[in-house]
């Protein structure tokens, strides 16, 4: 499903900062949270967490869960990077 909204919103064609962008338009005020349920990392999850600022991850102690954790926290990693230009 993930990917299906993916290319619904076409966001592979879009920003970076296209979620943050796009919320915007949506609320006059600022939002206190936004919980995204993000089984996978792509284009779509890559926008929500740079419209974040902070990201909590859930997860279970399996391996796919664990695998996928540490796929999020490069993707965090590689976006605090293009962010501020420096990795911590």
């Amino acid at each position: 499903m993930t990917s299906a909204a993916q290319m619904m919103l076409g966001v592979q064609d879009q920003p970076i900062s296209y979620i943050k962008d796009l919320l915007k338009t949506f609320t006059k005020d600022r939002l206190d949270y936004i919980i995204l349920i993000l089984p996978s990392v792509g284009g779509l999850q890559e926008r929500a967490i740079w419209a974040a600022d902070l990201v909590i991850i859930p997860t279970a102690t399996e391996f796919a869960s664990l695998d996928s954790l540490a796929k999020t926290v490069t993707t965090i990693q590689t976006l605090r990077i293009k962010r501020t230009g420096k990795g911590d």
